[in-house]
């Protein structure tokens, strides 16, 4: 006696274990059977399971899904496929991964606001990255090079710890910013975490104020200043140097807007 075989059931399309993220995505199944009456998509959603009807072409039976519908994390997606002699074939499914998290991301190293000067060269930036559902697919560095052209730097990773060495001082003069762009296996991407550091390869700017070149001086207190500019110039020190005939001695100088003094008793 014949007997008539359950309904044969391919899932064609995701592939299992693709990686999805946002929007609408197809899932389709080739179901061929004994007039087949109805083609069942069963999403497991982790917690809450819904189903949806699936439309018949020709064999090809399909939904379309809103993945704002399906948690994080992996699901499951199931055929249930019913022919007219009531035969049901429920052994075909797909898992996926939703993730719609951007990767969480820090830099380790250097420190924000770093001052790298004309004899720092290669300096390793260091940056931590995870994902709470997927890996991470690739991550860079953007950096904007102040006046220069902007670049990006490839992060090699090690153990979820990504980095590069660079040498800052092919980089223009000034304030800079690195952005860490990294995305996961979803197409996720954060872009959101800046370092700022500053390249100074220029000597200040000097010109001394008072007293004038070569002035007489004989006795009381007498204002040394001078003014310096600089890019970095919270960092600046400024010492005056006297030669005081034989002996040389230094002031440390004040800041006052830029101008630079020490009061010194010529006694």
């Amino acid at each position: 006696e014949y007997s008539v075989p359950n309904p044969n059931v391919t899932i064609s399309n995701p592939a299992n274990g693709t990686n999805l993220s946002s929007g609408f995505q197809a899932f389709n199944a080739t179901v061929y059977g004994a007039n087949i009456s109805i083609v069942i998509f069963q999403f497991s959603n982790r917690t809450n399971h819904f189903n949806v009807t699936g439309t018949n072409n020709s064999v090809n039976f399909n939904v379309n899904i809103d993945l704002a519908r399906i948690s994080e994390g992996l699901n499951n997606m199931t055929i249930f496929a019913n022919d007219s002699l009531n035969q049901i074939n429920n052994t075909e499914f797909i898992q996926f991964t939703i993730d719609r998290t951007p990767p969480l991301v820090r830099f380790t190293a250097p420190v924000e606001s770093s001052l790298f000067n004309r004899f720092t060269y290669n300096i390793t930036f260091n940056v931590r990255a995870n994902d709470s559902n997927l890996t991470i697919a690739a991550a860079l560095l953007s950096f904007d090079n102040s006046t220069g052209p902007e670049f990006n730097l490839t992060l090699f990773n090690i153990s979820g710890d990504w980095n590069a060495s660079y040498n800052v001082s092919t980089l223009a003069d000034g304030t800079h910013t690195a952005t860490i762009i990294a995305n996961d296996t979803a197409g996720n991407y954060n872009r959101t975490v800046v370092l700022t550091f500053t390249v100074d390869k220029t000597v200040p700017a000097v010109t001394f104020t008072n007293p004038s070149n070569s002035s007489n001086l004989s006795s009381g207190t007498v204002l040394f200043n001078a003014t310096v500019g600089d890019i970095s110039i919270s960092n600046i020190v400024v010492f005056l140097n006297f030669s005081n005939g034989t002996n040389s001695f230094q002031d440390t100088a004040t800041n006052n807007t830029g101008n630079w003094g020490v009061s010194m008793n010529l006694a």
